[in-house]
């Protein structure tokens, strides 16, 4: 049975014990665990946080984007390999698409999904190193948010909370049934740029840059890009290469680059539903971003355009393009 539950990380009550996918409860919105994709169409009203405690999706989607980014940060602070920080951040992802927001401290699931992903991925750091790190950087934070509050030498972590720690990934374990085994999109988003720089890119301004320089500046934008998707639910959505071929489609369009005498989606290893879903969901990551409000606009209209082309002429959408 999952570990009990440390009383200060739940208000008293013993955790939830972890729904079983393959059968009834909200581990059930897996079709199969050992794929971890929720089968489409996608509906955030079946995540535990709405069906246990009626969270909003708005709510659900910022509490992980902001607890993806503390992780992000930590990660940054305690110097580890990116994929280490993308692995926790897929565990943290995991972990609540079976488990209910309201009724675990997010950042101390974090923290436990951090120091967990830090061993998967054979760069391993101390508990204490890792408490001290996101104990600073919580006070960091805290002290950001109000105003005049001085930087102050932030106390040392509570003496319970490496314990609590300690206990939550034995839970994190338990929930994510010890499946440690996580595929990321940064291959495949460098596999489809090497593919289509095989195949020829160009400028859409017609400027005069090498290929090699298209290409580097192609892949610099869809690794931001596979870096900005860990902070939504789309690694429990689609395939890794799907949210690869989704960030380099957004890659392509924000900086200007694109196949030559070919369209983006007539080369993209995914289908157009699929591709259309995940750049909604990016855009909506990315809407704070006024620099891309422009083009985002354009991106929606062009999608919609296919769309619309697609259901016209009664194109099989489970049909994948494939690059050439």
């Amino acid at each position: 049975p999952p570990p009990a539950s440390p009383p200060s990380a739940y208000g008293g009550r013993s955790p939830p014990k972890s729904p079983s996918p393959a059968g009834g409860g909200n581990g059930g919105i897996f079709r199969e665990e050992a794929v971890w994709i929720i089968p489409a169409p996608f509906d955030p009203n079946e995540l535990p946080s709405h069906v246990l405690d009626g969270l909003s999706w708005e709510d659900e989607r910022s509490h992980r984007k902001k607890t993806c980014r503390f992780l992000e940060e930590a990660g940054r602070r305690l110097k580890l390999p990116k994929v280490t920080t993308a692995t926790a951040e897929v565990f943290f992802h995991r972990f609540f698409a079976k488990q209910s927001l309201t009724r675990h401290d997010r950042f101390e699931i974090a923290v436990a999904c951090l120091f967990l992903a830090a061993k998967t991925e054979e760069s391993p750091r101390k508990l204490s190193a890792v408490l001290e790190c996101c104990h600073r950087l919580k006070s960091d934070s805290a002290a950001a948010r109000t105003p005049g509050a001085r930087r102050a030498a932030a106390p040392p972590p509570p003496a319970a909370l490496r314990e609590r720690v300690l206990l939550l990934e034995r839970l994190v374990l338990h929930t994510i049934s010890f499946d440690l085994s996580v595929d990321h999109p940064f291959a495949p988003a460098v596999d489809i740029i090497a593919k289509l720089g095989g195949e020829g890119l160009e400028a859409v301004d017609g400027r005069d840059v090498t290929k090699q320089a298209l290409i580097q500046e192609l892949l610099q934008a869809s690794v931001a890009f596979v870096n900005d998707s860990l902070q939504t639910c789309l690694c429990i959505q689609f395939a890794p290469r799907d949210i690869a071929a989704g960030c380099v489609y957004m890659a392509g369009r924000k900086t200007g680059i694109r196949p030559r005498r070919r369209e983006w989606t007539e080369v993209l290893p995914v289908g157009l539903g699929p591709l259309v879903a995940i750049t909604e969901q990016m855009i909506e990551l990315c809407a704070d971003r006024k620099v891309f409000v422009e083009a985002f606009k354009q991106i929606r209209a062009d999608l919609g355009a296919a769309t619309a082309a697609a259901k016209g002429g009664g194109r099989d959408e489970r049909k994948r393009p494939r690059l050439r």
